[in-house]
This record gives C-alpha cells, sequence and structure tokens, in this order.
C-alpha cells in the first residue's frame, strides 16, 4: 500500500500524536481503485433467502415508548436491539425512580422516545418538554449513529434521562435547582463511578487529584442530600419545598440538613470517597505516566513506564480496559501490529468498560490498515459514518474517496438528501466509496435502499456482490428487483444463479426481473447438425461441381480396333494422289518454361490412336534428288520423311462421360527421331 501521512492538521486529540503518526504514516490507503478483498463479514449477511424476508421495522412492537424510526441506521442491529428493550427499560427507570426518589410522571405522560439522525445530539442523549396536544409532556432524544458505535448504553444513559425528565416535569411552572437537575440523572443511573474514571483518565492526560473531579459537584452534593438528609423521600421532599417558592437554605432545612455550607462539605466527603475507591487499583496511578509519555512520543519511556504496571490484580474494570488500551498504542509505536489487534479486539469485546471507546475504534480501524486486514476499509468506513462529527473522520473519508457534504448527506435526517447523495457517488464510480455506499443498506427507507443498490452496481466493483446478493432478499420488490440487475451486471454467474431462485417471488416485477436476466446470461442450445441421407445414384446424372475429381484408371481404357486383312484399302486424303502420303509434320518446337495450364476437358471422347499392324494403302512417292547448292547459299535443311496418315476408325460409342483428366506434370522435351521410309505394300492380284 502507498504510504501517505494521515491526521497531521486534525489539532489535538486524545490519542497521542505519535500514535497517530506511526499508525497514519505506515498506513496510508490507495484513494483510487477497487478494493476486491470484501468484508469477511459481510460474507455470511450474504447468505441467500428463499423468500423476502419481512421489514424488521414493521416487526417492532407499534404501541411501545419508542417513535417508529426509518433513518439512516434503521436496520442496524443495534438500533432494532435497542427499540425491542427500549420499553422494559423505560419501566423499569420509571418505577425505580419513584420507589428511591419519590419522583413520578403523571399518568399517561412518560417520556417518549425519538430517535434522530442529528451529529449535533450529545452521546448521551437528551432530555426536554415538549408541546403534544397541548400537553407538556417530557421528551428523550436519542442519535441512533450513538447507538452504534457503543457510545450510548441504553442500561445506563436511558435511567438518567428518565431522572431528568421527572426533574423537568416536576418543575414545569417553576425551574428546580441547577444542581439538582444536572447531577440527579448521574447519580440515579449509578453512573458516578464510571463518570470520575473518565474525568481522571479518559482524558487528553491521566489525572489523579481531586480538581479532575470538579465536573462532578452536582452529582456529588445529591449523593450527600441523600445520605444526610433526615426522613424518607428526601429528595422529593427538598423539591417540593423547593419548587413551592422557598429558597435553597429553607428547603434543605425541610429535609434536615441545616445549611448549604454543610451539604457542601459532605459533597467534598463523596469526592474523596470517589476519589480512593479509583485509586485502590494501584494501575491507576501508573497510567498517568504512560499516557504522558505516549503523548510526548517517547516510546522508550512509555514502555519503561508500561512495564511497572501489573498485568492484573485491578478491582476496576475501567482501569483495566485502559491498562490494555494503553499497551495496544504501545505495540503500535514499535510496529507489532498483531499485538496491537489482539489487545484492541480484547478492549472492544466489552465497550461498556472502555473509557476511550471512540479512541479504541479509531486505533482498530488504523491498525487493521496498517496490517492490510481485509475489513479494513469497511471498518473505518463504519467509523465515519457513526462518527461523522469527529474531526479525524475527515481523513478518513479523504481516502475513501467520499467528499464531506456527500458523507454528512448519507448520515442526515432527510431521506431526499441521503438518495440524492447515494446517486451522486455512484455516478463518480469511485471503487473505494463502495464500503461507505453499500453500508446505506441499512437504510430505513425503500427508496434510499434503492438508490444504494442502482449506486453499486455503476461503481462495478465485484466486492459489491456480496451487499447485492443480500439486497435480493430485501422486503421492498423495487429494491430486489434492483439489485438483480446490478448483481447480474457485476457478477454475471452469482446474477444468474440468484436469478433462477427468484423465479418463484411473489412479486411479479421481481419474476419479470429474473426472467430478463435469465434470457440475457443463460446459454443458448446449440442445434445438433443433421445425419446426411444418402441418395439413390442416377445413370448418366451429372456431376456435382464440387465433387472431387476421379482419376482415370488406364487399365479400364477402350482397346483399339484393328481392322481386318480382306477389307479395301482406304481412300486417299482429298486433294492428293493416291499413293502419296502426306507430309510429316514438323517437330513441335520445345515448350516454354512456364508451367502449362490446365485446360477444361473435351466435350466427347478422344479417338484411339491406331496401333501397329494397320496396313498403309498407298505407299508415299519417292522423294526426287535434291539439286546442288548455289554457292554461297546455306545447305538446305532436309525434312524428315512424313508419316503414314492415321486410318478413319469409327470409336466406340460412350458408355458414360469419362472423368475430367487431371493435368500431367510437365515433362521436359524429347528431340524427334526421324522415321525411315515405309515399306511399300505388295500388290494384290486381280
Amino acid at each position: 500500500m502507498k504510504r501517505r501521512l494521515l491526521l497531521v492538521a486534525l489539532g489535538p486529540l486524545v490519542i497521542a500524536p505519535a500514535v497517530l503518526a506511526a499508525c497514519s504514516g505506515a498506513t496510508g490507503v490507495r484513494a483510487t481503485g477497487a478494493d476486491t478483498r470484501g468484508d469477511t463479514a459481510g460474507a455470511a449477511r450474504g447468505a441467500r433467502v428463499a423468500v423476502p424476508s419481512p421489514d424488521p421495522v414493521d416487526s417492532l412492537p407499534s404501541d411501545g415508548p419508542v417513535a417508529r424510526y426509518r433513518g439512516a441506521f434503521a436496520r442496524e442491529t443495534a438500533v432494532l436491539a435497542f427499540q425491542r428493550e427500549a420499553g422494559l427499560l423505560l419501566d423499569a427507570a420509571v418505577a425505580r425512580l419513584r420507589d428511591e426518589t419519590g419522583l413520578q410522571f403523571t399518568e399517561g405522560r412518560a417520556p417518549a422516545i425519538t430517535l434522530l439522525d442529528s451529529p449535533d445530539l450529545p452521546a448521551g442523549g437528551r432530555a426536554s418538554l415538549r408541546l403534544v396536544n397541548g400537553v407538556r409532556r417530557p421528551q428523550i432524544d436519542v442519535r441512533a449513529s450513538a447507538v452504534v458505535a457503543g457510545e450510548f448504553r441504553a442500561k445506563e444513559h436511558l435511567p438518567a434521562l428518565v431522572a431528568e425528565s421527572a426533574v423537568l416535569a416536576a418543575s414545569a411552572e417553576r425551574a428546580a435547582p441547577e444542581w439538582v437537575v444536572r447531577g440527579l440523572p448521574t447519580v440515579f443511573s449509578d453512573g458516578a463511578e464510571r463518570r470520575a474514571s473518565e474525568l481522571l483518565l479518559g482524558g487528553a492526560t491521566a489525572r489523579v487529584d481531586l480538581a479532575g473531579l470538579a465536573p462532578l459537584e452536582p452529582a456529588f452534593r445529591v449523593a450527600a442530600l441523600q445520605r444526610i438528609g433526615v426522613g424518607e423521600r428526601v429528595l422529593a421532599r427538598f423539591l417540593d419545598a423547593r419548587l413551592g417558592g422557598a429558597g435553597d437554605a429553607a428547603a434543605l432545612r425541610e429535609v434536615g440538613v441545616g445549611s448549604m455550607d454543610f451539604l457542601d462539605a459532605a459533597a467534598a466527603t463523596e469526592a474523596d470517597r470517589m476519589l480512593d475507591r479509583i485509586l485502590e487499583d494501584e494501575r491507576a496511578r501508573s497510567l498517568r505516566a504512560v499516557r504522558e509519555s505516549l503523548t510526548a512520543g517517547d516510546i522508550a519511556a512509555a514502555e519503561s513506564a508500561i512495564s511497572r504496571v501489573p498485568a492484573s490484580g485491578g478491582a476496576s474494570p475501567w482501569v483495566d480496559a485502559e491498562v490494555r488500551l494503553v499497551r495496544a498504542e504501545t505495540s503500535l509505536l514499535r510496529g507489532e501490529d498483531g499485538a496491537a489487534i489482539a489487545s484492541l479486539d480484547d478492549v472492544l469485546a466489552r465497550p461498556e468498560f472502555v473509557l476511550r471507546l471512540r479512541d479504541a475504534r479509531f486505533l482498530r480501524a488504523l491498525a487493521a490498515l496498517k496490517a492490510d486486514d481485509p475489513g479494513a476499509r469497511a471498518r473505518a468506513a463504519e467509523f465515519a459514518r457513526t462518527c461523522i462529527d469527529d474531526p479525524r473522520t475527515a481523513a478518513i473519508l479523504q481516502d475513501l474517496g467520499v467528499s464531506t457534504q456527500d458523507a454528512f448527506d448519507l448520515v442526515s435526517g432527510d431521506t431526499d438528501a441521503r438518495a440524492k447523495s447515494a446517486a451522486r457517488l455512484g455516478e463518480k464510480g469511485i471503487a473505494t466509496t463502495l464500503p461507505f455506499v453499500a453500508r446505506s443498506l441499512r437504510d430505513g427507507e425503500a427508496s434510499v435502499r434503492r438508490a444504494v443498490v442502482a449506486a453499486i452496481g455503476r461503481i462495478g466493483a465485484k466486492s459489491g456482490a456480496v451487499e447485492l446478493d443480500t439486497a435480493c432478499g430485501d422486503s421492498d420488490a423495487g429494491v430486489r428487483s434492483a439489485a438483480l440487475v446490478a448483481l447480474a451486471q457485476i457478477d454475471a454467474p452469482r446474477g444468474l444463479t440468484r436469478s433462477r431462485e427468484m423465479t418463484s417471488d411473489p412479486d411479479e416485477s421481481v419474476r419479470r426481473a429474473a426472467a430478463d436476466v435469465i434470457a440475457r446470461l443463460a446459454p443458448k442450445p446449440v442445434a445438433e447438425p443433421r445425419a446426411a441421407v444418402a441418395k439413390p445414384s442416377v445413370p448418366n446424372s451429372p456431376k456435382p461441381k464440387d465433387a472431387p475429381t476421379a482419376v482415370p484408371d488406364p487399365s479400364r481404357a477402350p482397346a483399339a480396333l484393328t481392322p481386318p486383312d480382306d477389307l479395301p484399302p482406304p481412300l486417299a486424303p482429298r486433294g492428293k494422289p493416291a499413293g502419296v502420303a502426306s507430309p510429316t509434320p514438323s517437330p513441335p518446337s520445345p515448350p516454354s518454361p512456364t508451367p502449362p495450364t490446365p485446360t477444361a476437358p473435351a466435350a466427347g471422347p478422344k479417338a484411339p490412336r491406331p496401333t501397329e499392324g494397320v496396313k498403309v494403302v498407298s505407299p508415299p512417292a519417292p522423294t526426287p534428288p535434291a539439286a546442288p547448292p548455289t554457292p554461297g547459299t546455306p545447305p538446305r535443311r532436309t525434312d524428315p520423311p512424313p508419316r503414314p496418315a492415321a486410318p478413319t476408325a469409327k470409336p466406340p460409342a460412350p458408355v458414360q462421360p469419362p472423368p475430367a483428366p487431371v493435368a500431367p506434370a510437365p515433362v521436359p522435351p524429347k528431340t524427334p527421331t526421324p522415321l525411315p521410309p515405309p515399306t511399300p505394300p505388295a500388290r494384290e492380284k486381280v
């Protein structure tokens, strides 16, 4: 992988800059090019289903306290699980709040829960009062991306939001004290120790002093009031007096507390006890030196400090998770990617005890990229989608090829904006954007999922076939049809197999799309050749043009006919006296070196040449003696005697036309030998 420095100018971060430089500088992700490895987890998600799966959002109870959510993370497993268990958690928190504090909601005005796609919401949620049908009702807003990232812990944050909603509902006419509104949720949720550990160990540097616990002073006051107050329902009685118009001092006297100073002294005692409880784990003090060395980039000092940290023996699960996290950071500095990944996986196995959960997820994504992990891009895309408000997300988006605007739109609460963002990313066709785009197949709106399926088909990366195969089982028929067509475009064999399975889909449009894919991709049957039929031969039928030329057999040539001896002599040729032989033709000239051109066969058979024994009727006349040559004249050439004339013999009638002759090979010319004059035959007696 190409090396490129990531996250150099992102400002002060919680993670040590040296660790970031070691990870990102050696990681550098390709900005272009397809990632053919895909997501290993996606293969499990790509299991085929025989029938379309029902919409998981529609399967949720409609009468629960959580409003129907169809946003960008509606089909995420964590969001679906939260919506199923939120009703039980809410009822339990309301009952406990009534029993422990005496605060309760009016019948039918329990808080309603709404999931939102807004990066402005805090990770722990927000409680407020809203007008519903003319009645002020408490409302709890939860960020869906925080649920997916694990930053919103329902068992801890939901009771805190219920307590805050109860205080707001009780103070509809007059505001309650700020320290009660801020402190009661932390105390009631049993999250004071975790919050204290975050303040001391989860910041930019570790601290082990009381000054680090200053943000928890409201919670310490509430805890002290419940501890030193006299009677039952101390907090409810204090609020009744305070909201009835009494001041803080008068309201405190109603529950047996003399003054605010006395309450502050008790709150300081609560802070001391909390600090001692955290420092009971001796590893907490050693973490301070390790974190300072990592922040300074001194790997030798960090290794020396971490070697003095006990491997186990602590009582705090938050300190234990922090120790494993700093060991992973040190391994990344040393270049031990495998050890770092193992430590980070161990840390993220129990996210509820991780104080720096976002940092751990970010380091895990960088370590996977550095080690060329198959699911590295998918992990980085998940971090960017769920932590879109984090400044480190900009560097990941740049490596994935996704613009900041497209990323914000794809996870926004606007349905049209999400669909348009998916279409824009598909038109760009950058293969590295596939993990970020494919994650939106978990969107709650079918129109967005259809746009995402089309975008995956335009991107064309074959690793998207797994996600498209899963989309073929979507509850929406339009999504199934679009996914089937896109799957056939990027992976024809897989698309053909999936099309054959979907020919029995309950929707007609899906069946028609499957038939079109099969007609386009299925192999066409090849026609078998017809067997040759023998036709009867017809005598003297013309030979086909493409028939092979037969070679004549000399043994089957017709024999020459010999006339009998008692026939009369043949007549002499016209124009010459009887007994004078025809002049002998001149010898043929030697052939040219050019090879002879084959000529077409004659229309009829050639007459046979006369054989020996044919009698000549009239002898040739004697040749007169030659005159003496004239002086100066070249000698006259004497021609050879003429050959006897060939008898006129009628050839036999042909039975069938002979085959076309084969052009003979050129024969070198021979010098003709003159024949002796024939002996005149004896005259017959009359």
